[in-house]
């Protein structure tokens, strides 16, 4: 696997290791690894999903979005990028949540995972081919 980073942490030794979108420890000569979590114990805070986050984050004017279908409601002043399934139901739950949300662009990115829902793929197709993707 590609070791995407490695950075002295200032935790007792110890290097983050960032491999395909996680996180992994070693000592510096990388006879160890630890796979897990560090917790910071005073604060009460997961050191690890805090760093794993900012590593994964991706600025919104970095995302494709000539490539979403793109709906405005209102001025649009405020912006949202969804990645959706078309056969996901939680997906779905977020559309009807979205109807109420009056001022916003929303930036929808077809993400079908054929693997959970095998029709996912044929109906992303549908919706980029439509006259009003949108509303398909």
């Amino acid at each position: 696997t590609k070791v995407q980073s490695v950075v002295k942490t200032p935790y007792s030794g110890l290097y983050e290791v960032f491999i395909a979108g996680q996180l992994i420890y070693t000592d510096d000569s990388a006879n160890y690894l630890i796979q897990g979590s560090i917790i910071d114990a005073k604060n009460d805070r997961n050191l690890t999903e805090e760093r794993t986050r900012e590593l994964l984050r991706v600025k919104f004017d970095e995302l494709p979005l000539a490539s979403a279908i793109k709906t405005v409601k209102g001025n649009g002043k405020r912006r949202l990028a969804v990645f959706s399934d078309p056969d996901c139901p939680f997906c779905k739950e977020l559309e009807v949540q979205l109807k109420s949300v009056t001022v916003v662009t929303v930036y929808t990115f077809l993400f079908p995972i054929a693997e959970l829902h095998p029709d996912a793929t044929q109906k992303a197709n549908a919706i980029w081919c439509a006259a009003d993707q949108p509303k398909t």
